[in-house]
């Protein structure tokens, strides 16, 4: 396979959730070997955080994934830090303000954290044979671009409300499609930190309830909440 972003052969394998993420995070976890893996139900343990369970296939080349991107997954670090320490104000107030995470420079680094979605939804759309829409693949190396992928952030009610905010559910999933060999495709993907639910809308309508649309385009995302919430049909 070759990688989905410039084209070389496909060498390296991107953690699904970032590897030092879930060494802060379940430290304990994987000491006490009590951290579990689920995909399709099916329950397995997780041995640690460089598992290739938690990682996907050869879908791009090494220089892509630890050079092209590194200001993308350092923007990530800085996103996921601040979803950490601050939960319990982002509970309060529904919003994320990106001047607050990125300070003077969030016009630019709030582009690198959307960058950092699209190499995780690229990547888990060619870890199921799809091919990444020309629009993704090009705004990597843009500064300002048209797409038709959108991104909402909710919270989980359940989650957020528990004793455990932090220590829940990190994960991908629910990738939907009317996939139409690459013709007007559409595509509907998720992406769980704990409490924040990152939704991805690609040629597809918005739920209201999920949040405010972001396309790397504001200061502020006003948050929606994803508990219960239904799929629909895209």
């Amino acid at each position: 396979m070759n990688c989905w972003m410039c084209g070389n052969i496909a060498d390296s394998k991107e953690h699904k959730i970032k590897k030092s993420l879930l060494k802060n995070i379940f430290s304990e976890e994987f000491e006490n070997k009590s951290m579990r893996h689920i995909k399709y139900g099916i329950e397995t343990k997780l041995p640690g955080p460089n598992s290739d369970k938690i990682k996907f296939k050869k879908v791009i080349c090494k220089k892509c994934n630890n050079e092209k991107t590194q200001n993308h997954d350092k923007a990530f670090d800085i996103f996921i830090n601040y979803l950490i320490n601050n939960h319990e104000n982002i509970n309060k107030n529904r919003i994320i303000n990106f001047e607050k995470i990125y300070g003077d420079e969030f016009p630019k680094e709030q582009l690198n954290l959307y960058k950092y979605f699209v190499k995780i939804f690229g990547c888990d759309l060619r870890e199921n044979d799809f091919d990444v829409p020309f629009d993704l693949i090009n705004l990597l190396d843009e500064d300002s671009f048209l797409t038709k992928l959108k991104i909402t952030f909710s919270i989980n009610e359940k989650i957020i409300n528990s004793s455990a905010p932090i220590k829940s559910y990190y994960g991908n999933g629910h990738l939907i499609t009317n996939y139409k060999n690459g013709l007007d495709s559409k595509f509907r993907f998720e992406i769980d930190l704990s409490y924040l639910r990152v939704n991805l809308f690609y040629n597809s309508f918005t739920d209201i309830g999920l949040g405010s649309e972001w396309i790397a385009d504001k200061q502020y995302i006003y948050l929606g909440s994803s508990v219960n919430m239904n799929i629909k049909n895209i």
